[in-house]
């Protein structure tokens, strides 16, 4: 069994404790085989809450049946089944601890440590909600890693509804964070507790870390909860977003741990010679709470010491201040430090705001793009000229709360948790980058972009649009040797290059499929699908469509947008969301020139990304604006343009310096930076890789939509569409027919006549029937090709996901000792009833253990246990290679003779007791039905005490390479022993 740490509730407090007293625990030794840094991450991430239910809810460990749940976005949480849990539970020496661990996503996989498979599992479950919801009692305590504002705020609602009157025990980053849910929470009526940290050592504190501050709440009942004050709430939400600000200007663990201490509190310090009264930005900058001056820290060879900086808070928002109070705790007065800088913050980003859009116009918080639909591409093409009305309207307020009003993290992500040693979280700032957005790659038919845009320039007359983008496209036609004759009519033209098909209602409907074959040879074909709307507005479609014959086929980044799309945009114009979509970028670097910019960025209809690039760049910039023309928008911007974005939206939405950065739809003041890539820029020119990255992202973004027909229909979508209205027209054709058959015909001669019209009518529709009956089969078969294409697809980056899953999920891999491996790492555990699982797990398939051993050892007297659990590793890891070596292979050979020695053992053959009819039925055992004989047998030590003397009786099976053990570790009645 299990060694049992019997600490006192308090006698474990911090990082280091927790490792050391692991080790003390028998299941828990192989972590000694961990690096420092390994040892320490796993005691930060599992002994932080373990610590703070030793403080807040000792009971859970006095007592088997509590209940208790853990709300946790960090993956180590729920990794191999919670057994991380249980055994770090058996520190404080619990016979039973349960729990159950709710984490939102799929558990993540991989291979864990041999030894820590012996642990019980938890439960995991994916919606705490559903979960409390089916049980019949709530929660005793519940364990809360809030991943940010918003999850904090939801969660305590949502507890006073599910878990009225339970214990929560909620883990921040830093001690504002906790100063800062604690206040929230308080106000909804929670009761809570004072804040304690989870120290490194006792010496040394951790002051920025996943687990390092706790404190206590009661959930209140429904009578006694509070309505929540939203005017508090959005204070303490705006403290927490300058606060995430703020760190995440920091670039390692150190500087956040000098920022998490330093951060809105009080200090004297000398700015140009002037001894003055300050709050602390950071360890470098700070305010005068006398003037509202902000100073810097300014480094030269005289050393570091602080300047002043060229901002000035305005008077009025340096009025709103808190006092200095001696009587006021020190947590109080830093938390009304932060509500204080916070607001002025704020107050000073709309002010850049004004400065940035003008007069405003910029819409409020983006909730999505809008598509063009299937049914109707001059509906959606409408929206553009509605949404720059809707830009011009909106108000300063509504903009400035859109840059103002970012998803509060103060906390880091939880499932980037921060251990106490930077060498064992190194991997985990991979969690931050974003997977780039690929086209297939596979054989099948590919779609490489899908773009809609309303035709014509803003301000212009558009009743002509629709035939002069019609002229451009039959333009480009003949330039590939395709001469429609008949273009407002249905047709289709046929050449060795390729084949061009139209279908069109003659009015306001036109769209055109062209097969280009030129490239066949290089075992793909392109396919251009483009579709135009007359009415009510002129709208264009187009799809770009790689159909390949094998996976070795050049990658569809080879390509750009037709050439019929780039001289629509030079010579009839296109629009996106009411912004020009040009087919050169736009250069931004006069004076001004920002106000488009943000426009562009934040206008809430965009259905295309924004390329922006900052610093010098050669003609290269118009060259990738040529080859996006219609999928996207590029603008080049200077340092001035970059320093006002900064301003607006934060370094980490802006793009400074030589960089490029793209801007998805629906990128607002709030949105998550790490969705919106950025590539840096070395010289000024756009080098061939990072421009078919560039593209690549585009054209995928313009395919992110559920259906794809509802953003820019295909030819066959049209053709059935057309087909249909045709069809209608036609039934409607034979029903006035048959009313005029029936009241106006006055002669047998008429009726037959008219009868006869009908017939022929209805020949004709039953005709189209057939065609489009036809039509519908060949799309079927080529949507099942299709299918199985995607179908190779999905798989295909099922396994690369499975793959990454596991790189990521066995992060511990690394924290090992570079000589040893977890997953090898030999386990002897102290008691017989982790046999069976031991067999399973280190057997390798070639340990069978007999029932009758299994029967005997329950029973057995033997005191050195894990001993007998290493003569059994000896037969799966030395014997077994030993018999199945190559005749000429005398490398196992001297490996088993050299194993025996350094375990003392001895193998020998059972002798005359297999001859004697007395004994030899006991080394008669059953295996697959057949009779097998306990022929072989290991030794160590002599005389007949069973508990210090040990033997095991095995037989080698030549058919299956199996060693059966069929009994230990007492021994078998022979001639010496009479009995066993």
């Amino acid at each position: 069994m299990d060694t049992k740490v019997n600490n006192e509730p308090n006698s474990l407090s911090t990082v280091t404790d927790y490792a050391a007293a692991i080790q003390h625990v028998s299941s828990g030794q192989f972590t000694s085989r961990f690096s420092e840094g390994g040892q320490r991450y796993f005691a930060s991430i599992f002994g932080a809450p373990l610590f703070a239910l030793s403080r807040f809810a000792p009971e859970a460990f006095a007592s088997n049946d509590n209940n208790l749940l853990v709300i946790s976005s960090d993956p180590s949480h729920a990794a191999d089944g919670g057994r991380w849990w249980s055994l770090y539970a058996k520190t404080h020496g619990p016979s039973k601890f349960n729990l159950t661990i709710c984490f939102p996503h799929k558990p993540p996989g991989g291979k864990a440590p041999k030894p820590l498979l012996f642990q019980p599992p938890q439960q995991v479950v994916k919606n705490w909600q559903k979960h409390l919801q089916a049980s019949s009692t709530p929660p005793d305590v519940v364990v809360f890693y809030p991943k940010d504002f918003d999850e904090l705020e939801t969660t305590a609602s949502e507890l006073i509804l599910y878990a009225a009157g339970s214990k929560v025990l909620v883990s921040c980053y830093t001690r504002l964070d906790s100063l800062i849910a604690r206040c929230m929470l308080a106000s909804r009526g929670y009761k809570t507790s004072a804040i304690i940290g989870f120290h490194f050592t006792e010496d040394e504190p951790q002051l920025f870390a996943s687990g390092a501050w706790w404190f206590s709440a009661i959930a209140p009942t429904h009578g006694n909860s509070l309505s929540p004050d939203i005017e508090l709430v959005e204070k303490l939400r705006m403290a927490n977003l300058q606060l995430t600000r703020l760190f995440l200007q920091t670039d390692n663990r150190e500087d956040k741990e000098v920022l998490a201490s330093i951060v809105a509190t009080r200090a004297s310090d000398i700015v140009d010679g002037e001894d003055i009264e300050t709050v602390r930005l950071s360890n470098s900058s700070g305010i005068d709470l006398a003037s509202g001056r902000f100073f810097k820290m300014n480094e030269d060879g005289e050393g570091e010491h602080f300047i002043w900086d060229d901002t000035v808070m305005s008077a009025d928002l340096l009025a709103l201040q808190p006092p200095a109070n001696l009587e006021t705790a020190e947590d109080e007065d830093r938390l009304a430090l932060l509500l204080w800088i916070s607001h002025a913050a704020a107050q000073e980003a709309k002010r850049e705001l004004n400065v940035l859009t003008g007069n405003g116009a910029v819409p409020p918080e983006i909730s999505g793009s809008a598509v063009p639909s299937e049914s109707s591409i001059a509906v959606a093409a409408e929206s553009p000229s509605a949404s720059a009305s809707a830009i011009e309207a909106a108000s300063t307020a509504e903009i400035s709360e859109a840059f103002t009003t970012e998803p509060a993290a103060a906390t880091t992500p939880a499932s980037t948790p921060e251990p106490v040693e930077t060498e064992a979280t190194s991997v985990d700032t991979k969690v931050f980058s974003r997977n780039r957005s690929r086209l297939s790659r596979s054989a099948g038919t590919v779609n490489v972009l899908a773009l809609a845009a309303m035709l014509g320039r803003e301000g212009e007359a558009t009743t002509t649009s629709y035939d002069a983008a019609k002229t451009q496209i039959l333009t480009w036609l003949r330039d590939s040797d395709f001469i429609l004759e008949h273009p407002d009519e249905n047709s289709h033209v046929e050449s060795p290059a390729g084949e061009v098909t139209v279908e069109t209602d003659g009015q306001s409907i036109w769209a055109m499929r062209f097969d280009n074959r030129s490239t066949m040879e290089t075992g793909a074909i392109w396919r251009v699908e483009a579709t135009l709307i007359g009415q009510p507005v002129p709208a264009i479609s187009l799809r770009l469509i790689q159909v390949r014959s094998s996976e070795e086929a050049p990658p569809p980044v080879i390509s750009g947008v037709p050439r019929l799309i780039v001289n629509i945009a030079d010579r009839v114009g296109l629009q996106d969301a009411g912004e020009a979509l040009r087919n050169t970028a736009l250069h931004l670097k006069r004076e001004g020139d920002n106000t488009p910019l943000a426009r562009l960025l934040l206008n809430p209809h965009r259905t295309q990304p924004v390329i922006v690039i900052s610093g010098e760049v050669d003609a290269s910039a118009d060259r990738l604006a040529k080859r996006l023309t219609g999928v996207a928008h590029v603008v080049c911007i200077d340092n001035a343009t970059s320093n006002q974005m900064i301003r607006a939206f934060g370094r980490e939405r802006s793009v400074f310096g030589n960089a490029i950065r793209l801007y998805r739809p629906g990128f607002s003041a709030t949105a998550n930076p790490y969705q919106h890539p950025t590539w840096a820029l070395k010289g000024s020119q756009l080098p061939k890789w990072l421009a078919n990255n560039i593209f690549e992202e585009a054209c995928a973004i313009s395919l992110e939509a559920d259906d794809l027909d509802d953003r820019a229909p295909s030819f066959q979508s049209v053709r059935n569409l057309l087909a249909t209205k045709r069809m209608a027209s036609s039934e409607r054709r034979i029903s006035e027919l048959r009313q005029q058959a029936e009241k106006a015909a006055s002669s047998k001669d008429e009726k037959i006549r008219q009868l006869q019209e009908v017939r022929d009518e209805q020949d004709a529709v039953l005709g189209m029937y057939r065609d489009e009956s036809d039509k519908l089969t060949k799309q079927n078969e080529q949507l099942k090709r299709d299918l199985q294409a995607a179908l190779l697809e999905r798989d295909t980056a099922a396994e690369e996901v499975r793959q990454l899953n596991y790189r990521i999920n066995n992060k511990w891999a690394d924290e090992v000792a570079p000589e040893t491996s977890l997953s090898d790492e030999s386990y002897y555990p102290d008691n017989w009833d982790e046999l069976e699982e031991w067999v399973d797990s280190y057997g390798e398939g070639k340990l069978v253990l007999h029932e009758k051993a299994l029967k005997a050892v329950k029973s057995s007297p033997f005191k050195d246990i894990p001993f007998a659990y290493k003569a059994l590793e000896y037969l799966v890891r030395y014997f077994v290679p030993m018999k199945q070596r190559d005749p000429k292979d005398d490398a196992p050979f001297h490996a088993e003779i050299t194993a025996l020695a350094e375990l003392g053992l001895e193998r020998e053959p059972v002798g005359e007791a297999l001859n004697n009819h007395r004994y030899k039925q006991s080394y008669r055992r059953l295996y697959e039905g057949k009779t097998i004989w306990l022929d072989d047998h290991l030794k160590w030590g002599v005389g007949f005490d069973p508990a210090t003397l040990f033997r095991l009786y095995f037989h080698y099976h030549e058919a299956s390479g199996k060693v059966i053990v069929g009994h230990l570790t007492t021994h078998l009645p022979n001639s010496l022993t009479h009995t066993s």
